[in-house]
């Protein structure tokens, strides 16, 4: 992730990354926000964005929030492509809903362009799997919240309220430790594309087949799971 990373971060929730380093020591990193945002009265209705490619989960949220005072919807549409032409056009948006699993792409990727367009405004995604590796792409990607599609209408406009009203939606501590663990995992990913960078078609034959033989004996240099995995999706495009 690297402190430049961690700042942006930081940033994007509404605090600042303060780092503290002294010989002997160590380094103390410290994430400072204010507990209470400050509003101008009267408050306007928060803006929403929401990009869902299954149509009756996407009317749902949208009649649960026509339903709710202090929300506006601003927009529906099913894909990524659809969301950005809309952030283009300059559709307002102070909250974006995203899935993360459009048909046309990863729904976090938005995140830059909805900041890009509003540097304030917050993302709340859905995703098919809240396992660690996928909730850490998304946090590392900008994403205030995630939760479950499955989730309850209520759950959905119960964050949407807890961010208009200037809240977190996860606890810093497991912020910090879902960004160490995007870091690591980009890291691990970084490593496996450059062994694989090197090998040639028939080691990386050799290292399939010793990936697929559960021996005790040891896999030839730079096939690691990893690398095999990435080795045949790439090849597979």
């Amino acid at each position: 992730m690297g402190i430049k990373g961690m700042r942006e971060r930081a940033r994007a929730l509404g605090g600042e990354l303060r780092i503290e380093s002294e010989p002997a020591m160590g380094t103390k990193v410290r994430f400072e926000m204010a507990l209470e945002r400050k509003r101008d009265e009267p408050e306007s209705d928060v803006r929403v964005l929401l990009v869902e490619d299954h149509v009756a989960v996407r009317e749902a949220v949208a009649a649960s929030l026509e339903r709710e005072t202090g929300f506006e919807v601003v927009g529906q549409t099913g894909s990524l492509e659809a969301a950005r032409r809309l952030l283009a056009e300059g559709v307002p948006v102070d909250v974006a809903v995203v899935d993360l699993g459009l048909p046309d792409g990863y729904g976090g990727d938005l995140i830059g362009d909805l900041r890009a367009a509003n540097p304030e405004a917050q993302a709340l995604v859905l995703s098919a799997s809240l396992d660690r590796a996928e909730t850490a792409r998304a946090v590392q990607s900008g994403a205030a919240g995630v939760l479950h599609k499955t989730a309850h209408l209520d759950e959905v406009v119960g964050a949407l309220e807890r961010l208009r009203a200037g809240e977190t939606l996860m606890p810093l501590e497991e912020v910090v430790e879902l960004l160490r663990f995007a870091g690591t995992k980009k890291d691990e990913e970084y490593e496996a594309r450059q062994s694989i960078a090197s090998l040639t078609p028939a080691r990386w034959r050799s290292c399939r087949s010793s990936r697929r033989a559960s021996t005790a004996t040891a896999s030839p240099r730079g096939c690691t799971s990893q690398s095999v995995r990435i080795a045949t999706t790439w090849r597979a495009s």
